[in-house]
């Protein structure tokens, strides 16, 4: 029986941006996709082209679809809060917000981000949206908006 070629490549989910030899991109063309890694549990949602680790799914509608996809190649950003969700002004003059922190590394603030149409509504799998006092939804300072994927640059 002939032995097995011994190879160094590594399953493309362990490998992180020292063994790729590169910090990866943002990826904005994934911008609203609920990613796992291979054989990985964690989830992540990309916003802003950046991999940010669910640490729930109620903001998501019931059975939300899980795209397989090689977590290393998209670069870390903040979790999505255990407590983060869809609000919208009582008085329903206004948009729907996901109230999270910010979406990049660089901060804890909390944040209401405009979802400016159904588009992206439906990209990013929304769930139920909560209906809160206006006082409530005027006084969260406003974050950049949520974001529809973007098309890779040629």
């Amino acid at each position: 029986m002939a032995a097995k070629p011994q190879t160094s490549h590594q399953p493309a989910s362990t490998f992180s941006p020292d063994a790729l030899g590169f910090e990866p991109a943002p990826r904005p063309d994934l911008n609203g996709l609920i990613v796992q890694g291979p054989g990985d549990p964690r989830l992540f949602l990309v916003d802003w082209g950046y991999k940010c680790l669910l640490e729930n799914l109620n903001l998501f509608k019931a059975s939300p679809k899980i795209t397989p996809f090689d977590i290393a190649l998209i670069p870390t950003g903040t979790n999505v809060r255990k407590d983060a969700t869809l609000v919208q002004a009582d008085d329903m003059k206004s948009g729907v917000y996901l109230v999270d922190t910010e979406p990049f590394p660089l901060s804890n603030t909390i944040f209401k981000r405009g979802i400016s149409s159904m588009v992206i509504f439906e990209r990013y799998q929304c769930g139920k949206v909560t209906a809160v006092p206006t006082i409530v939804v005027q006084g969260l300072p406003t974050g950049p908006d949520v974001q529809a994927p973007a098309p890779l640059p040629d």
